[in-house]
């Protein structure tokens, strides 16, 4: 009886290989292990695409485990480097992906010692993403001020979704019958000051905000409910973030030390490309965490060090010949 149970489960075990000696295994729902399989992205922004690797514990002994997956971008990953068989990878980007993997042979029955075996083949598989994300949360408008002035601030809680992508805002002040696109944002961003509407807080003019989120894969949120301010005057054509902006600066993130979250800020003073990328001590990259093309004014990115060793870390911001760095700690 036991015999025909040890059969049964080896037979319904299915591998995907040709003349391979590392497989992928059916492990279920979620699994990949053949060609041509759909996943589906889930609200948190990824689809989550498992795997399990088999390699003759008969003839090799195994202490690691690992797949690498290439998205629709043409990038692949990093190995993954597992002490079990089993993971899964999160794809952001809907498309095609290929996946491969390898294992770390510490012995075999052969006599070979302390090599990687790879998978013969790579499967393909398609990650499908029909899901919006979520209405930007805590969506508040506020005064800021500085010098004898004060502008609109808008402060919102930035989505969790990992595939988040840019963050639209669109206003209406008073005489506009219709909102308008004002500025397209970072997904890092959660804040954003108007320099166009003046002396806000009062007055007997009326500006209007609302925001919405997209993802990497082309979906859109709805629109928060709309939140307004009172200000003292019409909005002035000429005036713009350069006339209040005196230099670039990068400030000192706060929390700091921190744990796992702190919040950076910086400012431009022209358009140019902006680079904010942090570094470790030995100047190794950690993350890109802004590289694109932003127009004057104040900014604010969260950093997420939740995945990273407590120490010291160096964030960098670049723009146009500017370079300026800071140091922070975080510490668990």
């Amino acid at each position: 009886m036991k015999n025909i149970l040890l059969i049964t489960i080896f037979i319904t075990i299915n591998f995907y290989s040709f003349a391979a000696n590392v497989y992928f295994l059916n492990g279920g729902a979620g699994y990949v292990y053949t060609n041509g399989q759909t996943f589906f992205s889930n609200q948190n922004g990824y689809a989550g695409v498992a795997y399990w690797l088999w390699a003759d514990p008969s003839r090799y002994s195994v202490n690691e485990w690992g797949a690498r997956f290439k998205g629709p971008d043409g990038n692949w990953t990093d190995w993954s480097q597992l002490t079990i068989p089993q993971g899964m990878h999160q794809c952001l980007k809907a498309g095609t992906w290929l996946v491969e993997g390898r294992v770390f042979v510490v012995q075999d029955v052969y006599g070979g010692r302390n090599y990687y075996m790879y998978t013969f083949f790579q499967l393909y598989f398609y990650v499908v993403d029909d899901i919006a994300p979520t209405i930007p949360q805590n969506f508040t408008v506020s005064t800021f001020s500085t010098g004898d002035n004060a502008y609109p601030k808008l402060n919102w809680t930035i989505n969790l979704e990992l595939d988040r992508d840019k963050y639209f805002i669109e206003r209406r002040i008073t005489g506009q019958q219709n909102f308008s696109l004002l500025s397209t944002l970072s997904g890092n961003m959660n804040q954003f000051v108007d320099y166009s509407v003046n002396y806000a807080g009062g007055g007997p003019m009326l500006a209007e905000y609302k925001i919405r989120v997209s993802d990497l894969n082309g979906n859109y949120s709805d629109y928060t409910n709309a939140q307004s301010i009172r200000y003292g005057d019409a909005w002035k054509i000429g005036v713009t973030q350069n006339d209040y902006l005196l230099d670039y600066k990068l400030e000192q993130n706060y929390p700091n030390p921190f744990n796992p979250m702190t919040t950076i800020n910086y400012q431009i003073k022209e358009v140019g490309l902006v680079s904010l990328k942090v570094f470790d001590l030995l100047g190794k990259e950690i993350t890109t965490l802004i590289n694109e093309v932003q127009s004057p004014g104040h900014y604010s990115v969260m950093f997420d060090g939740q995945f990273l060793p407590s120490g010291f870390y160096v964030c960098q911001l670049k723009v146009n010949e500017f370079i300026e760095n800071i140091k922070m700690t975080l510490l668990k």
